[in-house]
């Protein structure tokens, strides 16, 4: 009987090894579980004992920025660089529900070809965006709220009010009313 394979026993055997084995786990997708530490705790496969496996790991996120999972249903990618399942480092993170909620956040529920959008929130939940749109344009709101122009350093400082001690407004562009609305949902230094 001839075989149908050109594989020999022993790269069956090396097919089926230890080793084999070992390289094929050391890119994994593990469940996120706490992550108020430098390392965050992964939820992998169920041991022996019945209980999950829990290592510790070293997130190589993007450099300039950090964040942190605000759901429970974060997975991240896993690489095992170390023999065995020892040293894991975080590779990649997602949070499909958190997602999903900052898209329904989005004006019009999508993200535009060549966009960028950041969402804070918990448990699947959007509190405030950055929507950074293909136009040049950002915005930095609220789900509920909406995006407005905000007043420049430029205008501001045209603006006049009249007082009792210089009489009527005097200056390019007089404004009445007070003072210019301000925004809470934009901050900066």
């Amino acid at each position: 009987m001839t075989s149908h394979t050109s594989n020999r026993s022993n790269e069956w055997a090396e097919a089926e090894s230890q080793k084999t084995r070992a390289d094929a786990g050391r890119i994994r997708r593990m469940l996120i579980g706490v992550t108020s530490k430098i390392l965050w705790q992964l939820i992998g496969h169920k041991n022996l004992d019945g209980k999950p496996e829990t290592p510790k790991a070293e997130v190589f996120g993007g450099a300039g920025m950090i964040a942190r999972p605000g759901g429970r249903n974060a997975e991240a990618i896993v690489v095992f660089p170390g023999e065995g399942a020892s040293e894991p480092l975080i590779v990649a993170v997602r949070d499909e529900q958190m997602a999903a909620a900052l898209r329904a956040a989005l004006t019009g529920g999508e993200l535009g070809n060549g966009e960028v959008a950041f969402g804070a929130g918990v448990d699947g939940s959007v509190a405030c965006l950055l929507h950074m749109r293909a136009d040049g344009t950002v915005e930095v709101r609220t789900p509920s709220g909406e995006a407005k122009s905000l007043v420049t350093h430029e205008t501001f400082m045209r603006h006049t009010h009249a007082t009792a001690a210089t009489g009527p407004a005097v200056g390019p562009t007089p404004l009445t009313g007070g003072a210019l609305e301000g925004t809470t949902v934009l901050k900066a230094e």
